[in-house]
């Protein structure tokens, strides 16, 4: 009975001891799949004349620039047609940006960016090969007058 025991114990270490050499590989860097999640406003791109996303928690067109002209944590960006959700995803990643609101009418983006790096990010954007509009998100006044 205590060589049965004896047995057993050393199997089961050699089953967790080649468990554990398999799990961790041969000590070289693996590459895993990044998870990829699937951006809320999805559901409204491309776009949807009339179908707009909002994301919640997040105020728009709240802080205008001293001299009334635009938004100073805002920028509009419309990519190239036939982007996919998931490269858009990426490229707003890639600088760190996120989605304030996204308009079905006009296939545009409004990103909420840091003040301080507004215009660098917008530069960035606007030499970007597959972002074909980059602005400043601008203040129009209007009327209810024909």
């Amino acid at each position: 009975m205590k060589n049965l025991r004896i047995i057993f114990l050393f199997c089961f270490i050699l089953v967790l001891g080649t468990g554990l050499i398999v799990a961790c590989g041969n000590g070289e860097k693996q590459d895993l799949p990044t998870p990829t999640v699937t951006p809320e406003w999805a559901d409204y791109y491309p776009g949807i004349p009339g179908r707009n996303y909002f994301a919640p928690g997040k105020e728009i067109n709240k802080n205008p620039d001293p001299t009334g002209t635009f938004y100073i944590d805002e920028l509009i960006v419309g990519f190239r047609p036939g982007l996919s959700e998931d490269r858009i995803a990426e490229i707003l990643a890639e600088k760190n940006l996120e989605v304030k609101a996204y308009y079905g009418k006009t296939d545009t983006f409004l990103l909420e960016v840091d003040p301080k790096q507004r215009d660098g990010i917008l530069l960035e954007l606007k030499s970007h090969s597959e972002i074909e509009l980059a602005s400043k998100s601008d203040i129009f006044e209007g009327t209810n007058e024909y």
